[in-house]
């Protein structure tokens, strides 16, 4: 499950993924980090078995969790299918099919930005996501 953990200046230089790691036993894939010297920011994968029990632990230690349902979302109204976001992905989210249409695969997204900052029509936003 993925995750949003927004760190604060009065625990940014603490090891608090690595404490919830070995508190928890559960595998945490950072997916994407934006950490610096007073705040921070880290898109995380966390096993769906261990899920609850690393999200209570990162609270605790002051971070603010969101949960991303839905990381990126798509206004299919405004999509003209034009396949940019395609080229600029650097996880494969977006996919051309055999018909020429373009597929997304949600669960992929990284929160990167790159795509809803290419996307012609705006049809690309990035999810807040709450828990």
């Amino acid at each position: 499950m993925k995750v949003r953990l927004t760190y604060t200046p009065s625990i940014i230089q603490k090891p608090t993924i690595a404490e919830v790691i070995l508190e928890s036993k559960a595998k945490i894939n950072i997916n994407r980090a934006n950490i610096g010297p007073i705040s921070g920011e880290m898109i995380i994968d966390i096993p769906e078995d261990k899920y609850n029990r690393v999200v209570q632990l990162f609270k605790d230690k002051g971070l603010k969790v969101s949960l991303l349902y839905q990381p990126i979302m798509r206004d299919d109204s405004r999509c003209i299918q034009c396949g940019v976001c395609t080229s600029v992905c650097p996880v494969e989210t977006f996919r051309i099919e055999k018909d020429w249409s373009i597929s997304l695969e949600t669960d992929r997204c990284i929160q990167c930005g790159v795509c809803t900052s290419v996307c012609p029509t705006a049809a690309l936003t990035l999810s807040e996501g709450e828990i």
